[in-house]
């Protein structure tokens, strides 16, 4: 076992290619291998000098700016395991495993239904708690909730806002969201008040909502701290400081759609805390916003999430899911933020 290198990308890109992964051939994948090796940990298993398989971690939480994720409060995320198919059998993931997780009691990954991988998981102290959907659909189908405005913001500006609210220091990974083909960083705001922050992508393969923040302070789902409790900040100009690609912070006219009928009475920004209802309608928000080439976009959500029911009632679909598996229920909230199924 030993770190990945620059020098390393051709075998970890065969072995994806080998398990699946067919977007490993893109320009797009090697990015996101060097984003988790500078980011994190990524490392690879050798046997008789030929790389047979690799993995990676990053650290959300404390320090989440520093490598590795020994850190107390810190929650280790699995990234990636991938051996090659000639080498199962042979314990290289659970070997890859022992390396990135020893002393790491704070855990998660989000797991394939792979029949080799839930078992090597659960053996490594993570149970499965809730299944992550992968869904897409049409934009056009969902209506504009009332009261809310989106509008691009800088990356550094979305990263503060989430660490206000959350604690964790994304920097690093929303400036590589923001500079991925199509990629935007965009603040949610409800009656004025920006609720809600994250990583859309505008075009490429997978437009979509790729993560996204909620001020879980203002969200019925955990008490506000005084961290959450700061004032909020406002979001900085677009990058080049003008609305991005013509778009103001209104919508245009709200379209009407089948998602409209699953709102109802709500709270508002009240102290007491944003409804479910809000949490969704901050998903459905940011979506209608999107102008995706042909209209379809996706995005990642654990089941529990109070947006996958009007999303499916607008007609999008589940197109596969994975399994949220934890050391712990609520190292992420599945009833808040959009997570990234790579990054989270």
């Amino acid at each position: 076992m030993r770190d990945a290198g620059e020098a390393d990308l051709a075998a970890i890109t065969q072995i994806a290619t080998a398990t699946g992964q067919h977007e490993a051939a893109d320009e797009a994948y090697l990015g996101y291998v060097r984003h988790v090796m500078a980011r994190g940990r990524f490392m690879v298993a050798e046997r008789d000098d030929a790389v047979t398989g690799f993995g990676g971690t990053i650290r959300i939480g404390d320090g989440a700016g520093d490598s590795g994720c020994a850190r107390a409060g810190a929650v280790c995320m699995l990234t990636d395991l991938f051996v090659h198919p000639a080498a199962h059998g042979t314990g290289t993931g659970r070997a890859i495993l022992d390396a990135l997780l020893r002393d790491e009691p704070r855990r998660m990954t989000f797991s394939s239904l792979h029949a080799h991988a839930l078992p090597l998981y659960t053996s490594f102290a993570m149970d499965a708690w809730w299944p992550l959907f992968y869904l897409a659909g049409d934009t056009g189908r969902l209506a504009r909730p009332a009261g809310w405005s989106v509008a691009e913001a800088a990356p550094e500006a979305v990263a503060g806002l989430e660490r206000d609210w959350t604690g964790a220091d994304r920097t690093a990974d929303h400036r590589y969201w923001a500079a991925a083909a199509g990629g935007l960083a965009v603040v949610a705001s409800l009656r004025g008040r920006p609720v809600a922050a994250g990583a859309v992508a505008m075009s490429g393969a997978e437009p979509g909502i790729t993560h996204l923040a909620v001020d879980a302070g203002r969200t019925g789902n955990s008490r506000p701290t005084a961290r959450s409790a700061a004032p909020a900040r406002d979001p900085t100009p677009a990058r080049d400081g003008t609305p991005a690609k013509g778009r103001g912070h209104d919508f245009a006219p709200a379209r009407d759609g089948p998602a409209a009928q699953d709102r109802g009475a709500r709270s508002g920004a009240a102290e007491a805390g944003l409804a479910e209802a809000d949490v969704a309608d901050a998903v459905l928000a940011v979506l209608s916003w999107l102008q995706p080439p042909g209209g379809s976009a996706q995005l990642c959500l654990p089941g529990p999430h109070p947006a996958v029911r009007p999303l499916l009632r607008a007609g999008w679909r589940i197109k596969e899911f994975d399994l949220h598996m934890s050391s712990e229920p609520g190292l992420i909230d599945p009833r808040g933020p959009v997570p990234s199924c790579g990054l989270a």
